[in-house]
Parts: C-alpha cells; sequence; structure tokens
C-alpha cells in the first residue's frame, strides 16, 4: 500500500507510467533543441513541430515525466496527484507568460497541451482508481443487523 492507502491497479499503473514516458521524452527533446539557449529564454526554441520549450521547461517536464513514472512503478495515487500539481503548475504559468517577456518555461499554447494531455490524464486515472478503491472498502465493511440493505439480503 502506499502512504496515501489506496494503490493503483495494473492497467491503471501501465497507463500512469505510459503518460510519464511521453512527457519525459518530450522534455529530452527539448534539451536536444533548445542546446545553446538561455537557461531561462523566454522564448522557447521549437521542439520539432511539437512545442517551443526552453532548457528550464525541458528539465521541468523531464522532472515530472519522472515523477509521474515513480508514481506507477510505485502505484501510489499520492505521487499521481502530486504529478498533476505539477502539470497544473505548467499550465497556468505557461498561460501566464505565453506572450510576456517573463515565461519562465518558454512555452506557448502548444505547450499548454502537452503538459495539459499528460495532466488530465494521470488526474483522471487517478480519481477512478480512487474511487473504486473506496467503493471495495465500503463494499467489505461490514454490516450492522439495522441497515435495511442487510436486512434485505
Amino acid at each position: 500500500m502506499s502512504p496515501g492507502g489506496a494503490t493503483m491497479s495494473e492497467s491503471t499503473r501501465r497507463a500512469v507510467v505510459v503518460l510519464g514516458v511521453l512527457t519525459l521524452l518530450g522534455g529530452i527533446a527539448g534539451i536536444v533543441y533548445s542546446a545553446g539557449q538561455s537557461f531561462t529564454a523566454p522564448g522557447g526554441a521549437r521542439v520539432g513541430e511539437l512545442m517551443h520549450l526552453n532548457p528550464l521547461g525541458s528539465w521541468v517536464s523531464i522532472g515530472l515525466g519522472g515523477l509521474t513514472i515513480v508514481a506507477g512503478w510505485r502505484r501510489s495515487i499520492t505521487l499521481a496527484f502530486v504529478a498533476v500539481a505539477g502539470f497544473a503548475a505548467c499550465v497556468v504559468a505557461v498561460t501566464l507568460g505565453a506572450n510576456r517577456d517573463v515565461n519562465p518555461l518558454g512555452g506557448t499554447a502548444s505547450t499548454v497541451g502537452f503538459h495539459l494531455g499528460p495532466g488530465v490524464g494521470v488526474l483522471a486515472l487517478a480519481l477512478a482508481e480512487r474511487a473504486a478503491s473506496r467503493a471495495t472498502a465500503a463494499d467489505l465493511e461490514p454490516r450492522s443487523s439495522d441497515d435495511p440493505e442487510h436486512q434485505r439480503s
């Protein structure tokens, strides 16, 4: 069991790891394409046809991808929620700084989509898994004899 109590099923674990790997690969591509650029350049380098990232944005993506992989590997819903918070922070930072001189991740609207996709995906998986574990726990609780559902059985 994870420190938060609930753990992930095998299919959820695999899906979370895949989202983490894709984010990690996007961050690595960002490092390659932004080589030679200032670490916090407001206008990030174009990463193929996918998005824009500066080196800081690339390293943040690598970190979030790694955290998401660890969450899946350890089957930790709590770590998955921490990763979702990180993705949300990236979305807010890029959205607020996209057309300004202060853009810490060097991103554009496509970068918002790059972080929004795995963030929403991991959030949906973690919420579904948490709801399933709570439903299972409720089914396992002993019922009292004055419980109307127990009397129908």
